[in-house]
């Protein structure tokens, strides 16, 4: 009897829930997509999710939460994509001059909502971990200092160059390409070296531009004495990466960065007209 009562105790799983903030302020209905498989996921695993986005999920389960911010619709629809199909050198400065207007004035546009506002100020909810995009809204890593959480990343496009240094992630020109340049598995010298250019360009944009404007918002919302977004990001221990090297070059990852390439894609449905259909044939 004995050993079946050690049998039944051995065999007992102890399970725990986690209380979920996700950060996702991106206006890009593409971004959300990657990421809304993994939030009902987690809700639907019995954690306590809290959304803050500007799109709804498909399913809302009890233990959901989800701060909509329905007032920053006049920013949807203010990037004009064809100004990244230019020639060469109009790419990198399109690149740099459409990312630091979009990153400044979304940041001071979220955090001076109504919504944001108020979740800032009524919600007391110790979350156990942040779940933020790695793009574009990194000014929102400053919620971990309000609620005194680690953040996990997620990026929902191929790797960027600038994000490497968050990391110590080995990154080398001659043969891991930039995100804006087209340039296959191959590269020639001349390649190499506008790939070195536009990577360092990136690093030193992202580092003294976009970083340093965002940081200037946040500080006006969570006090002069906010770390830099970078402190924040080198504190990660997990990121997801939206890319597969079965689609992409390989290239060399530490540990802490996963690639979650096809991640959005659900079970497979059963197309009961088409089975009909090729029995028929």
């Amino acid at each position: 009897m004995l050993f079946f009562k050690l049998l039944l105790v051995t065999n007992l799983c102890l399970v725990s829930s986690y209380k979920i903030l996700c950060l996702f302020p991106h206006r890009g209905r593409s971004h959300f997509e990657v990421v809304r498989t993994l939030i009902e996921t987690l809700a639907h695993k019995g954690h306590e999710v809290t959304l803050l986005s500007h799109f709804p999920l498909t399913t809302t389960p009890p233990n959901f939460t989800h701060v909509l911010l329905r007032n920053s619709s006049v920013l949807f629809n203010v990037l004009d994509m064809h100004q990244f199909k230019g020639r060469r050198t109009e790419k990198w400065f399109s690149t740099r001059d459409s990312a630091l207007n979009f990153v400044t004035i979304t940041c001071e546009y979220d955090f001076n909502s109504p919504t944001v506002r108020n979740f800032l100020e009524t919600c007391n909810t110790d979350f156990d971990v942040i779940i933020t995009q790695i793009l574009s809204n990194d000014c929102f890593f400053s919620f971990a200092r309000k609620f005194q959480a680690p953040i996990v990343g997620v990026l929902p496009v191929k790797w960027l160059t600038w994000v490497d240094g968050y990391f110590g992630n080995p990154t080398h020109p001659a043969y891991v390409g930039n995100l804006i340049l087209d340039y296959g598995k191959r590269l020639s010298f001349f390649e190499r070296v506008e790939n070195l250019i536009i990577g360092m360009m990136h690093i030193w944009w992202h580092k003294n531009w976009i970083g340093e404007r965002g940081h200037d918002v946040a500080k006006k919302y969570f006090g002069a004495d906010v770390p830099a977004f970078q402190d924040f990001a080198m504190n990660m221990s997990l990121v997801l990466v939206y890319q597969h090297f079965s689609l992409n070059f390989a290239r060399p990852f530490v540990p802490g960065i996963v690639e979650v390439g096809g991640m959005h894609i659900g079970p497979e449905k059963d197309l009961a007209k088409v089975r009909t259909f090729f029995n028929l044939v």
